[in-house]
């Protein structure tokens, strides 16, 4: 007999095939759900507070409802039982929610499709709706990113028909998502629709203006437009020789700060080593092209997507390993940035798999496989990955390599509360990025250093070292550090007492649109902060606006960080959601504060 449960969609049983009867209550669904997902195997008393505290003895409420699941499934208490509460099925049976979250990179689309738990409604267990609005997001933000990837992977491939399908499917699960329409808008283009494309691009304004009160994204126009040429500077050359020179070029340019000129030098060297028929060249130009623009100030995201699947592509037809790991890794880090740790670990694998063991590629890799962990709370597991990367790094000889990886584990550990590590990871990822003159890293580990400070008490120092950061951040124009320093400055002004100083701050901290979504919760529950004593309705608006950031992207200390501010305003089944959400991450300082109900 093989069982199948399926909790993607309306939820239902189904034993060799067919239907089966399901268990009575809504509720043991929702148990199911709650096992499957829970990082840790959740102990009886900790379900039962979730989701029976209403019942007369909770325990027994829990013990009558796994009896049912049984009886429906056929299942043993060595299947679905203990104390903490473990599924361990037979090798015949499934679960489809278990096999999505058994792999990260494991596609919706392979398992089932559907919402959580589908219908089902639990407004009279509120802790429990908290949670599973959590999960429903986050497993929305996850179909996307992957749908979105597809797109992208046809366009690459010359699958315009199939892009412009799935383009179309991903718009329905969330039109106001500027990716989403910027996918649809680029594989119309592409597919030399593009009357259409801009009669889209008008509904979108339709859209944008009236659910929004926003102007659609610049990015949205040029994905409508139809693709350019490139102009030939000289004739007297061959394209081969143009492409190479306007690689060098654009790599000056973006080296010398100039990245809107870099960038279209880069744009026409793709477009002239296309026309050389060089394999070699192609691939290195829209790998060169792709890595500018995922590292460019702006938000680039499906572009620079699409670009690097046709560099792996590229690379491959190139026979050049190192080109299709570095492109993988590229693509790796722009998952990390949207919130996609599946995504993020897939492409992160494949880089692995064509780095020939390399330490130079593999330092890369696992540095941002460091990251990925350290976005979504697995601090432990991130830190084994940041020291990895330091120790092939420093045998390749990759210096700026140590100290992206230093200023990151600096980070994990200042989540953490370990000061003096953060600060020692800071001063040395600092002295290597000086030695190296790399401006462009330097404002993030000044950062770190000016919130040390100022959470040792040293409030003037630190203010002048994070208005340096700032000020070098906005020099090489990088939004994301700008907007950490921000945050800190905020910080700073708060404890010198100038209301309107960190208010101002933080307003700068959100003023443009973030690239990398850890960055933007950083910058949200400043605003939390900052606004909580002065104005409570918005401190409430912005907490809940950082609970969906985090929910949709797997960030889950912040999702935290989300409910114990809804909490601290009221909101008491927030407050007990953050208790729940907290157990499963191994950071001290966090679960404190879910357990006091009093912010970081």
């Amino acid at each position: 007999m093989t069982v199948v449960v399926r909790l993607l969609g309306e939820p239902r049983i189904e034993v060799d095939g067919e239907p089966s009867r399901a268990p009575r209550g809504h509720k043991a669904w929702a148990l199911l759900a709650f096992v499957v997902l829970a990082e840790r195997p959740p102990s009886r008393r900790a379900v039962a507070d979730v989701l029976f505290n209403d019942a007369n003895d909770p325990l027994a409420a829990l013990r009558w409802t796994l009896s049912e699941i049984r009886r429906a499934t056929g299942w043993t208490t060595a299947d679905l039982g203990g104390d903490p509460l473990v599924i361990r099925l037979a090798t015949e049976d499934r679960i489809d929610l278990l096999e999505l979250v058994a792999s990260p990179t494991v596609r919706l689309g392979e398992v089932a499709s559907g919402r959580l738990l589908g219908s089902l409604a639990f407004d009279r267990l509120p802790v429990f709706d908290y949670w599973l609005r959590a999960q429903q997001l986050k497993l929305s933000g996850r179909e996307q990113a992957q749908l979105r990837d597809d797109v992208l992977a046809d366009l690459a491939s010359g699958r315009i028909d199939e892009a412009v399908r799935r383009a179309h499917r991903l718009v329905e699960l969330d039109p106001l998502e500027c990716r989403n329409q910027e996918a649809l808008l680029r594989s119309l283009a592409a597919a030399g629709r593009g009357d259409e494309a801009l009669r889209h691009l008008a509904r979108c304004e339709d859209l944008f203006a009236r659910e929004l009160d926003a102007p659609v994204p610049r990015t949205l126009r040029v994905a409508a437009a139809q693709p350019a040429t490139v102009q030939r500077l000289t004739r007297a050359v061959t394209a081969t020789a143009e492409a190479r020179a306007r690689l060098e070029s654009g790599r000056a340019a973006i080296g010398a700060g100039a990245t809107d000129r870099g960038l279209d030098r880069l744009r026409g060297a793709v477009a002239l080593a296309r026309e050389s028929t060089d394999p070699v060249l192609n691939a290195e130009a829209l790998l060169q092209y792709g890595e500018a623009l995922a590292h460019g100030a702006q938000d680039r995201t499906t572009e620079v997507t699409a670009v690097l699947h046709r560099a792996i592509a590229a690379a491959h037809q190139a026979d050049r390993f190192d080109f299709a790991s570095r492109a993988c890794s590229e693509l790796g880090f722009i998952h990390i940035q949207i919130g996609d740790a599946g995504l993020a670990h897939y492409w992160l694998n494949k880089a692995a798999e064509q780095s020939h063991d390399e330490d130079r590629l593999l330092a890369v890799i696992n540095g941002l496989r460091g990251l990925a962990h350290s976005d979504g709370a697995h601090y432990e597991r991130s830190l084994c990955f940041f020291d990895l990367s330091i120790e092939q790094a420093q045998r390749a000889g990759k210096a700026r390599q140590v100290a992206w990886s230093l200023s990151m584990a600096a980070r994990t550990h200042l989540l953490r509360g370990d000061v003096a590590s953060a600060l020692n990871d800071a001063e040395s990822s600092i002295e290597i990025a000086q030695s190296e003159h790399w401006a462009a890293l330097l404002p993030w580990p000044q950062s770190q250093r000016g919130e040390i400070l100022r959470l040792q008490g040293h409030v003037e120092q630190a203010g002048d070292q994070l208005e340096g950061a700032y000020a070098l951040a906005r020099e090489v124009g990088d939004l994301c550090w700008a907007s950490v320093a921000c945050r800190s400055l905020a910080a700073v002004a708060s404890d010198r007492g100038d209301d309107d100083a960190a208010h101002a701050w933080t307003d700068r901290s959100l003023e443009h649109s973030l690239p990398y979504v850890w960055i933007l919760a950083h910058a949200l529950e400043g605003k939390c902060e900052v606004t909580r004593s002065s104005n409570e309705d918005t401190s409430r608006t912005t907490a809940y606006q950082l609970q969906r950031v985090a929910a949709h992207s797997e960030l889950r200390e912040y999702s935290v960080r989300a409910a114990v501010r809804l909490g601290d305003l009221g909101d008491e089944h927030a407050g007990a959601a953050a208790r729940l959400l907290g157990l499963s991450i191994d950071n001290p300082s966090l679960q404190t504060s879910a357990e006091r109900g009093v912010p970081l």
